[in-house]
Parts: structure tokens; C-alpha cells; sequence
């Protein structure tokens, strides 16, 4: 092994840590007794999942300081020759207006802001003291250098009793051929050879397949690499159209998890079996929308979900399985970039199939099983009924066979979020276009800065008046009523109101509304709007509990609705709503939260990401 890693403490018995049974980000070993029935059983005491381990924090301590007129940026540079990525975390950070951070690789291609007027994607993991506002983490750095900038625009009134940047720690990727070593010592104990890999290793770059099996590589792409505050690995996907991903709940299973975590999408080569990754999107996790540990999954939503649209989304097969029908599993296990399992020695045909109809995990049938190959690190991929192209199961265990949660078991604890309706894929839908350039947008406001949105006259609303600012996730009842994070990820949205806790300052004594600036529109356009509902309780005021979300095309005489909620219980989640817009048109949006007589309500509300561009 790698000298230097055994004295960042990286010995195999601390990278990996071996549960009971062989979750697939530890591939530890379980067998399974296959019985002529088609039933699998596994032993039952409850397992103590672990984590591949791909990084690991290394202390290195910098201070940012400037001096009141001082232009000339302060920079520091983070170099390790054999890293696979660097996440810098900020200990302190406060800054007055007129400062801020750039964290950057050397070529400037990969940059992220930080500072009081902007704020790129970050995460934060309140588990280790951070509070996402004073602490957090930049997203990271691909590759072995990362540059942090210190930089004054001329007008930073600068307190050094207030304000300063401290960093302490930074979370450091290891080179492929570490983690490699990593699997491959003790690999009787873990299993990554021997009992995930059934047979020989069949697993291979996703490209290697692009012209062999065009439907299964076009499949692979809403497959994403899960990396996880401290470290960890698994692999995520995404479902739906609107903003859903699920993992394994053994990978992940709270808030602060969710809150600490990055997903890479198109993480993959670009030859098969060697050559450069490919441009990878990094978004952090915004909100868990529901975990559970029998069914070992968790589904979350992501920050700046728009950048990620273009890798598309999977379906759900809700069904049982069938007995040797053919699957495949894009995955990203051992670290790697992005794998498909299609083929395999063990099988009928030489191609994965379904070889356990109905086996026992966490819980008493709820998986299936295959010899289909995986690794540590694959816990969390999707496995796909290769019939309809959609999932079918969540891998989350090595052991040969290898298991995954039916998705036939899942889908009742989660349909609520697909307002119950199975998500259907985008299958062999091409990528779309990019949006517009912004010369062809009439209007655009992530409300970074002010763009004249006021409170509308008809506001009367007692509490819970929109504002500027980040929403902070609060819950009650079970219910999250406010979205934790804007939808963009550059920390502002319109609200009602910044809450403390449940029913502080939610919509209180009326209805709140805010309206936009009146804007011309020369061309027919596209009107796209990120926005949020929540609400705690049902139908105790039918006339007066609601959230709508409108626009009129006229300059405000008369509204179309876009969004309209009435008094039923609501998660607040990020969703997208589009309209079509008229070449003429004079655009004005209104945003309405209200709370009726009812006692006891909780009433959230806000937009985001706002756009009008040409069609």
C-alpha cells in the first residue's frame, strides 16, 4: 500500500468498515442460501453497514485577511501530486460586502464564489460543527491542486475584530491505484473479488458499450457518484422529472447527511478503459424526503437541480420481478468512473439476470437477487429490467448472488412525492438543448441581487411576509412546511419569511403576496419559475389556506395560474412550472401564500430561479 496514505492512517482495516452483512459500499461477506423455491434467505441479526472510503481530512491551517484598502488578492494554494480531488473547508468565514472567496483549479475551469452578494454550491455537515452560513465546505476540486482567493472589489469596509476566513481542514481524494490497493488487501475478508464479482470481472467503462448496446449506455446516464462528507462512496440516480434522487440508506440516512453530500453527474470516461473523464456536474444535496432502514433507501433532492437536466431520468418498473429476465447496473463502484454490468459468465445467455425472484434483506422478502457484478461502492445503484428500460431494484448488497431492494416494495412508502403517480423515464430521449443564451431571455432573477419585486398591495398577511434571503428547512409533524436551501444553490429565494422553527414566522393572520416588476416581452418565450409549498395540516380551511403562484400577460389586470394548492397537506419541495408566453406579452407574476381562521396551521411558501427567454 501506499506509504503515504498508511501514515494518513488509510490501513484497509480503517478504510473499510466491514459489516455483518456484505452492503455493496463495503462488499463484506454474507452468503445466501439459494433454495428451490427461488427464496434466498440471509442471516438475521440486524447489519452494521460501513463505507468505502475514497478521502480522507487532512489538517492544514490558513488564515484570509485583508487590510482595508488592500486590492490585491490573497491567495493560497493547495497541492497534494497524487490527489484525486480537494474539498476545502472554511472553519469561519464572514465577510463584509465587497469580498469574496474563489476557490478554483489553476486553469480557472472549475471555480466556485463565496462572499455576502454570491454564493455558489456548497455543503455543510452539521454532524462536524458546520452551520452552512459561518461554516461550510466548497464543492471540490477536481484533481491535485486547488487556488483559494481572497479578493477586495475596492469597496470592503474591512473589521478584523468581525470579519476573516479560517480554514483548518480540507478533505483529500485518493489516486485511483490507492483505492485499488484498498479493495484488493485482505480481499478474502472483504469479499470485493470473490463475492460481488461472480466470476470473472465484467463490469466496464459505460462507453464501452455505446455502440454495442446503445439503449443500455443511454440508460446509464442519470447514474451518478455519491461523495460523502468524511469521505465516503456510493452511487445515486436520479427519477422523475422533477427533483428526486434515490441512494441507499445505508449511505445516507438524515438531513445532515443529505446536507454534507455531492453527486457527480457524467462522471465517466470517454475511451473505453483508459482516456480523460469526461465534464462532470457537481451539485450538493438540498433536502431527505424520506429514508428507511428495512428498505434500505433514501430519497433527496439536490441543489441547482437545472444543471443536471441534461443527464435525464429514470422510470420505475413497479412489479416483481420475473425470474431470469435480463438486467444491468450502471454503477460507480470502487470509486470508478462510471461502470455498466451487462454481461455475465454465471448466466444463461452470458447476460445479467434476475436469479432470486424473492430473497430477504433487512427485511423478510423485500429483495431480489442476481449475479450480476458490483463492488464496493456500487451500494445505491439502479438496476434496470432490461424489457422496459427502468428500475426494478436499489443494489445495496454484495455476496453472489448479489441483492437489491424491490422497487415494488419501495414505491408505497414513496409514492406521495411522485404526487402517486410511477415516474415514467426519459428513455431514448436525446439530451436537451441548453437554454437560451441570455441575450434571448426578457427576464431573468435568481434574486442574487434586487430586480423590484415588492409586496403587493392586496398583502395582508400578518406574519410570514416574503423576503429576500435562504430558506431554512423546519418540520412539523413529520412534514417539512420550508425547503432547507434556495433551488439554485446561490443562497437567495423569495420566501415567506426566514424561520427558527416550525410555525415561527410562518404565514400567519391572512394572505402574503409578492409581485414582480412588469416586463415586455418581444418574442414568444418560455416562462420557467422554481417554487415551493408547504403545509402542515388538512381541511380545516378550505377558503382560506392556499398557495398559487400566477402571472398575468397583460401588466396585472387579470392572472393565469400556473401553480394553485388548496388546503391539504403539502411537503415543501422544490418543483419547476413553465408557461408559454406570447410575443407582445407584458409579464407580471404574482406569488400568493395564505393562512386562513383555521387554528393551528403551518404555511410556507416561495419561488425561485425565475426566467422568461425565447422559445
Amino acid at each position: 500500500m501506499n506509504f503515504k496514505y498508511q501514515l494518513l492512517g488509510l490501513s484497509t482495516s480503517l478504510a473499510l468498515c466491514v459489516s455483518v452483512h456484505a452492503t455493496d459500499s463495503t462488499s463484506s461477506a454474507a452468503a445466501l442460501n439459494a433454495s428451490a423455491s427461488g427464496h434466498s434467505n440471509i442471516s438475521q441479526s440486524a447489519p452494521a453497514p460501513g463505507m468505502l472510503k475514497i478521502a480522507d481530512f487532512v489538517p492544514r491551517s490558513i488564515s484570509l485577511n485583508l487590510t482595508t484598502d488592500s486590492r490585491t488578492p490573497e491567495e493560497f494554494r493547495i497541492q497534494t501530486p497524487d490527489a484525486a480531488f480537494i474539498k476545502v473547508h472554511f472553519d469561519y468565514f464572514n465577510l463584509p460586502a465587497g469580498a469574496y472567496v474563489e476557490v478554483t483549479n489553476p486553469a480557472g475551469t472549475e471555480k466556485y464564489t463565496y462572499g455576502p452578494e454570491q454564493k455558489s454550491a456548497m455543503t455543510f455537515d452539521p454532524n462536524i460543527g458546520e452551520d452552512g452560513v459561518r461554516s461550510f465546505a466548497a464543492m471540490s476540486i477536481t484533481g491535485p491542486e486547488a487556488v483559494i482567493r481572497l479578493i477586495n472589489t475596492g469597496q470592503a469596509r474591512w473589521d478584523s475584530n468581525l470579519h476573516g476566513v479560517e480554514i483548518n481542514r480540507y478533505l483529500e481524494g485518493y489516486p485511483q491505484a490507492v483505492i485499488d490497493e484498498i479493495m484488493a488487501s485482505d480481499a478474502g475478508l472483504l469479499g470485493d473479488d470473490t463475492r460481488s464479482t461472480c466470476g470473472i470481472n465484467e463490469r466496464r467503462d459505460a462507453v464501452c458499450f455505446a455502440s454495442s448496446n446503445p439503449t443500455e449506455f443511454e440508460r446509464s446516464r442519470p447514474t451518478a457518484r455519491l461523495v460523502i462528507s468524511g469521505g465516503g462512496l456510493c452511487t445515486a440516480w436520479r427519477v422523475g422529472p422533477d427533483n428526486r434522487v434515490f441512494t441507499n440508506n445505508h449511505c445516507i440516512d438524515s438531513q445532515a447527511d443529505v446536507s454534507g453530500v455531492e453527486a457527480w453527474f457524467n462522471y465517466q470516461r470517454t475511451s473505453c478503459g483508459s482516456g480523460p473523464v469526461d465534464t462532470t456536474t457537481k451539485v450538493s444535496g438540498n433536502s431527505l424526503l424520506k429514508t428507511d432502514f428495512t428498505l434500505d433507501y433514501t430519497l433527496f433532492t439536490v441543489n441547482n437541480f437545472s444543471s443536471i437536466s441534461s443527464f435525464g431520468f429514470y422510470g420505475l418498473d413497479v412489479r416483481a420481478p420475473s425470474s431470469q429476465e435480463r438486467i444491468y447496473i450502471p454503477q460507480h463502484g470502487a470509486g470508478n468512473p462510471k461502470e455498466l454490468a451487462i454481461t455475465s459468465d454465471q448466466n444463461t445467455g452470458g447476460v445479467c439476470r434476475i436469479d432470486v425472484v424473492s430473497a430477504n434483506g433487512y427485511g423478510t422478502g423485500t429483495d431480489t437477487g442476481y449475479f450480476c457484478d458490483t463492488i464496493g461502492g456500487s451500494s445505491g445503484s439502479p438496476v434496470l429490467a432490461a424489457s422496459s428500460n427502468k428500475i426494478i431494484a436499489l443494489h445495496h448488497f454484495g455476496g453472489c448472488t448479489n441483492q437489491g431492494v424491490r422497487i415494488d416494495r419501495i414505491w408505497p412508502q414513496v409514492a406521495s412525492f411522485f404526487n402517486n403517480q410511477i415516474p415514467d423515464g426519459d428513455n431514448g430521449s436525446p439530451p436537451p438543448p441548453p437554454p437560451p443564451p441570455p441575450g434571448n431571455c426578457s427576464f431573468e432573477d435568481d434574486f442574487g441581487t434586487s430586480q423590484g419585486w415588492t409586496i403587493d398591495g392586496a398583502s395582508n398577511c400578518s406574519t410570514g411576509t416574503y423576503v429576500r434571503a435562504n430558506p431554512t428547512q423546519q418540520s412539523s409533524s413529520g412534514v417539512i412546511t420550508q425547503v432547507g436551501g434556495d433551488s439554485d444553490g446561490n443562497g437567495f429565494a423569495v420566501f415567506t419569511a426566514t424561520n427558527s422553527s416550525a410555525g415561527n414566522a410562518d404565514v400567519d393572520g391572512g394572505v402574503c403576496i409578492a409581485r414582480s416588476p412588469s416586463v415586455s416581452v418581444s418574442q414568444a418565450s418560455t416562462l420557467s419559475i422554481d417554487w415551493f409549498h408547504g403545509q402542515r395540516d388538512t381541511g380545516d380551511d378550505a377558503s382560506g389556506d392556499f398557495y398559487r403562484l400566477e402571472y398575468s400577460t397583460n401588466g396585472g389586470s387579470s392572472f393565469i395560474p400556473m401553480v394553485s394548492i388548496g388546503d391539504t397537506r403539502t411537503t415543501a419541495q422544490w418543483s419547476t412550472a413553465t408557461a408559454n408566453i406570447a410575443a407582445g406579452s407584458n409579464v407580471v407574476i404574482r406569488v400568493s401564500t395564505s393562512d386562513g381562521a383555521g387554528p393551528g396551521d403551518i404555511v410556507e411558501g416561495g419561488i425561485d430561479n425565475v426566467s422568461i427567454c425565447s422559445q
